[in-house]
């Protein structure tokens, strides 16, 4: 329960830094198609080590027809989030772009509810709800939000959804060790071919080395932020994971803060300290809701 739960947090902790890595590149190079390559392609050499490491500690059903179609609508939806993200990131600062993607939390619960059969109390739901408030309230401490950010949020939420419950369904069957192994594996061997497929694309788009480079720092710390995030899912559930993941806007509010007193421009707006108390009041009212989750568990 503990590692799982600390996993959670690891997560939000490095989605939060590849938000202001991928605004980097987007400030630099402005191609949504190219970083979702690049960083998939730098993504898939560790992917690619860590199945080599593990050969032999796991094991994936290959005749499971339906392991295969968990892989590929987990690598679809992958493609998706991705790509829409880097949309989003051209108009929305990383510490409110990371904010308002916890409210994927409610459309999670809500799918776990309705199609998994999965029991939600009264009080997690209480915890969902501030937690989804507290997501949409970093919204209003900052600058305004336009119509198509909206909707390349709302692609990107739709893609990460979609991800987070195939790549999870996968995970059930791959046999390991351990819950750790077992994670791992899975998720390698997603992001292995995520970032294999697309490699005959580099023919038409050009990347040049630089680019590439510049990309791998996004790719890397995400691959990282998958790997503890599904064995957290693993160990204590995709929405309690999701939950603890949606702490991603706390620590994008400190990153933000850092940003801006080491002069770092182009990655946030310089708002003001009423600005930055507002988000600290949503930042505790997730630590409220997580604690409502939890104490709704027991």
């Amino acid at each position: 329960m503990i590692p799982g739960i600390l996993a959670g947090f690891a997560a939000a902790l490095f989605q939060s830094l590849s938000y202001v890595a991928s605004r980097s590149f987007m400030n630099r190079h402005n191609s949504s198609v190219k970083l979702t390559i690049l960083s998939l392609m730098a993504s898939s050499v560790p992917a690619f080590l860590l199945l080599l490491v593990l050969h032999g500690r796991y094991t994936i059903p290959v005749s499971d027809w339906k392991a295969w179609c968990y892989l590929a609508g987990g690598i679809t939806s992958l493609y998706l989030g991705q790509f829409s993200l880097f949309l989003a990131n051209r108009h929305v600062e990383a510490s409110r772009l990371s904010s308002l993607l916890g409210v994927k939390i409610i459309f999670l619960a809500l799918f776990c509810a309705l199609f998994m059969g999965q029991t939600i109390t009264g009080l997690q739901w209480l915890g969902i709800l501030l937690c989804s408030i507290a997501a949409v309230g970093m919204n209003y401490s900052g600058l305004r939000i336009s119509m198509k950010a909206l909707l390349y949020l709302a692609m990107t939420l739709t893609g990460y959804i979609g991800s987070d419950l195939c790549i999870a369904e996968f995970v059930k069957c791959t046999s390991a060790e351990n819950e750790f192994i077992r994670a791992l594996a899975a998720v390698s061997m997603e992001y292995a071919l995520a970032g294999l497929l697309p490699v005959g694309l580099l023919f038409k788009i050009r990347c040049s080395p630089r680019e590439f480079i510049a990309a791998s720092p996004f790719g890397l710390i995400w691959f990282a932020a998958m790997l503890v995030l599904f064995y957290s899912f693993t160990t204590i559930g995709v929405v309690y994971g999701s939950v603890l993941q949606a702490f991603r806007g706390i620590f994008s509010v400190i990153i933000g803060i850092l940003l801006i007193r080491l002069h770092v421009f182009g990655h946030e707006p310089a708002v003001s300290r009423k600005d930055w108390f507002r988000r600290f009041i949503m930042a505790a009212l997730m630590l409220l809701a997580l604690m409502c989750y939890s104490f709704g568990r027991n």
